[in-house]
């Protein structure tokens, strides 16, 4: 029984951290990283992190189209599209060609930001960045890393045609 209720705070902490993420990534993109409301919105999404954390050190999130995997822990994609905010989550992962995220916990509010910015629609990666991986470094950046789903880079790559 008790392990039933840590699942349940897991997934409820896990919920709520993804739903202060897309939050603060609209909020993000409808104004801007130095804007009243965006401020707000990474103290939430600060919060809800250092909550889900706990104890850990960092918590790195895995998706792919069919579950998402979190510190070990299967979601299954029935779950998943039963919670908004998990649901979200996923669609942008995808949309950016991440397969996952892991951040740490001397995560910063200004980190959270920048990621907000990195996964926005509105934000195009250029030539310059990249990717999403290089932008975060780009901006220093470190508490955070991301991976590209697999078979993306040979998609994008010309070398890859020839």
């Amino acid at each position: 029984m008790s392990a039933q209720v840590q699942n349940k705070e897991f997934y409820s902490k896990l919920a709520n951290f993804t739903s202060e993420l897309v939050n603060l990534i609209k909020t993000v993109e409808m104004y801007t990283e130095n804007h009243a409301l965006s401020k707000e919105n990474v103290e939430k999404c600060m919060s809800a992190l250092l909550e889900f954390l706990g104890w850990r050190k960092e918590t790195n999130l895995i998706v792919d189209e069919e579950k998402m995997v979190v510190d070990g822990n299967i979601i299954p994609s029935s779950m998943v599209s039963k919670t908004p905010s998990l649901s979200r989550f996923q669609s942008i992962m995808e949309e950016k060609r991440l397969n996952s995220l892991t951040l740490d916990r001397s995560v910063k509010n200004e980190d959270l930001l920048k990621l907000a910015r990195a996964l926005t629609t509105s934000y195009a990666v250029s030539a310059e960045t990249k990717d999403v991986s290089t932008y975060l470094e780009n901006h220093s950046v470190f508490s955070i890393r991301v991976d590209e789903a697999p078979g993306t880079a040979a998609l994008e790559s010309p070398e890859s045609i020839l």
